[in-house]
């Protein structure tokens, strides 16, 4: 979610847990004033009328998303009910690899950074240009020749399942954080 999406009256959550009322409405033009209320700290008057004498600024935004005090907004709701969730952060752990795995992708080409690695439902690896859907038997690429076997290393990356919910660049398990990914 951008910040330009967040509406008036929304409230964010941060991974303290701590809530904050947008007391900004995007339709305005005085854009450069975002401001933010505390959401625990104010009367269900206040919560519901959201008195702009009580605002507080103490977000900040940046070109990586927005940060309160460094910490990463986690969930946005609708209103200061925070019943209906309209997007939630989805962090994404990636497997740890050994250090000859990492040599191992420390060798290849640079244009195989950004491809991504999968194990079949037989325990074979292969790379993908593009992210590949998982089918019952293994991976399918909508490129035929952005598919290569990497059976050569089946013995390693272990931590490479069939199993797995996600499928990680090669640039992703050598890093060992995962890249932003919209929409995935």
């Amino acid at each position: 979610m951008k910040k330009e999406d967040l509406k008036y009256g929304n409230v964010v959550e941060f991974e303290s847990g701590s809530r904050y009322i947008y007391t900004f409405d995007n339709s305005r033009e005085e854009k450069d004033k975002r401001f933010f209320l505390r959401l625990d700290l104010v009367s269900d008057y206040q919560r519901g009328v959201i008195l702009e004498s009580h605002i507080s600024s103490d977000l900040i935004g940046n070109e990586d998303g927005w940060l309160h005090k460094g910490v990463k907004i986690m969930k946005v709701y609708e209103d200061y009910t925070c019943t209906k969730v309209l997007w939630e952060r989805k962090e994404i752990v990636v497997p740890k690899i050994t250090e000859d795995e990492k040599k191992i992708i420390g060798l290849l080409p640079a244009k195989y950074d950004e491809w991504y690695i999968a194990r079949d439902k037989s325990g074979e690896l292969y790379i993908y240009k593009n992210k590949p859907a998982k089918c019952h038997l293994g991976y399918l690429s909508d490129e035929f020749d952005g598919v290569k076997p990497f059976t050569l290393y089946n013995q390693y990356f272990d931590c490479i399942k069939f199993e797995d919910e996600h499928v990680f660049r090669l640039i992703e398990l050598y890093r060992g954080k995962a890249l932003v990914r919209d929409n995935e």
